[in-house]
């Protein structure tokens, strides 16, 4: 008789992410994969254009940018060549309510790049001539977004909707604030927020962690946990409009209503409304304006959810002839979308914010994302699982009963960049 051959399979369940608070409040998040051969590390900041005022609009995007202009014991180039040793990667962005650096290594050389995260980020030395030299840097790029009709609209947008906060100020600040900017109104920002208390090193992969774990205690020894406040929870929506003029080859424009904020639990019925109205290929708006009268390249919805404030909204670019049209259009959908979706487009959608969540969640670099953003904004990290539960329970019922209350485009703010 033929012998029958036996596979075994062996199945890793990932342990949740370890949580470690140090006496100063600096807060870390460790999650280990042994089926890695890299980490990735993201040190989060509680310091954005929310934290700002008027007159220092733009300097935690401009100190993002200082932090790779050399420290104490590393010249600009050196932190490039150094990371470029090992292959790591390193970079770094600012949003409204928070700067993340972020990087990733071999396993083997994961405790150098930290060392070097950890010196750039506490140790920046925020030299006069290289400031000067980087305005020049963040001028341009405020005229690169000022070139791009897409992303100029956006910028109009939260700047009309939240007049009164400073969560609708530019990220980039203005050319005013830019070259106002000194070291001096930079320190006194990294002295507020780059603070153990409003920060989060968040890693995954496979690594050291008692290394690790060691390094971010020595390098935060002594270092007082921070007073300062965090930005108002609050941001009062106001629907008003902004026309800008422009030569441009289309129109852009975006229709937005007051959305949730990010500790609202129906931004679960939002995403799967958000997903079957306007974010695929299978979409109402996609389907319509798009396919059926070839009124537009790109339309689609998206929702940002702040503390304590949310904007959805729907974008696209349209001929100059097509705008009327296709705002036309567009209300009329979501029109109809508040009557509610069908069996097929509720399942549909939920099916496709699962993969792309399950498919996020198989990369390290993203589940440090995760965990580290979580635990600074909402003060705990929600897991894959959950999530995927949370969006098992979903009703059909519920998701409609959102969709009839969030999609009264009766008012909306609008943001036009082109011919207007």
């Amino acid at each position: 008789m033929k012998t029958k051959e036996v596979v075994i399979i062996t199945v890793y369940t990932p342990e949740p992410p370890e949580i470690i608070t140090l006496p100063n409040k600096l807060r870390l998040v460790f999650e280990e994969s042994p089926t890695a051969r890299s980490a990735a590390i993201n040190i989060y900041i509680g310091s954005g254009s929310r934290y700002e005022t008027p007159e220092t609009a733009g300097a935690s995007h401009f100190l993002e940018h200082m932090l790779f202009k050399g420290t104490m014991g590393r010249t600009a180039l050196q932190i490039a060549q150094q990371m470029d040793e090992i292959g790591g990667q390193i970079n770094a962005y600012t949003a409204k309510e928070y700067t993340c650096m972020y990087g990733q290594a071999l396993t083997e050389h994961t405790q150098r790049a930290f060392g070097i995260m950890l010196d750039m980020l506490l140790c920046s030395r925020l030299d006069s001539s290289e400031l000067e030299t980087e305005k020049g840097v963040i001028l341009e790029e405020i005229g690169m977004v000022n070139d791009t009709p897409e992303e100029l609209c956006a910028d109009k947008l939260y700047e009309t909707v939240w007049p009164d906060s400073m969560l609708g100020g530019n990220i980039l600040g203005t050319v005013k604030t830019v070259k106002s900017i000194t070291p001096a109104v930079l320190r006194r920002h990294m002295e507020a927020y780059y603070t153990p208390k409003h920060t989060v090193i968040s890693v995954c992969g496979r690594f050291d962690r008692v290394a690790l774990l060691e390094m971010a205690e020595k390098a935060f020894e002594g270092s007082q946990e921070g007073d300062s406040l965090p930005p108002d929870d609050f941001a009062a929506f106001k629907y008003d409009k902004s026309l800008v003029k422009k030569r441009t080859e289309q129109t852009n424009l975006i229709l937005a209503v007051e959305g949730f904020p990010i500790n609202d639990d129906r931004r679960f019925s939002l995403a799967v409304i958000s997903t079957a109205l306007g974010g695929g290929s299978s979409s109402r708006l996609n389907q319509r304006i798009r396919e059926e009268l070839g009124l537009a390249y790109s339309v689609y919805t998206f929702n940002a959810s702040h503390m304590g404030a949310g904007v959805f909204g729907v974008s696209a670019g349209v001929a100059h002839h097509n705008r009327q049209r296709a705002m036309d259009e567009i209300l009329a959908i979501v029109t109809d979308t508040r009557k509610g979706l069908h069996q097929s487009e509720f399942l549909r959608a939920k099916a496709q914010i699962k993969s792309g969540l399950v498919m996020s969640y198989e990369q390290s670099a993203s589940r440090a994302a995760f965990s580290g953003r979580g635990l600074l904004l909402e003060n705990k990290i929600t897991s894959e699982d959950e999530l995927l539960e949370r969006l098992d329970r979903l009703t059909l019922e519920q998701v409609n009963e959102t969709a009839n209350r969030l999609l009264n485009f009766e008012k909306y703010a609008l943001s036009v960049v082109g011919k207007v």
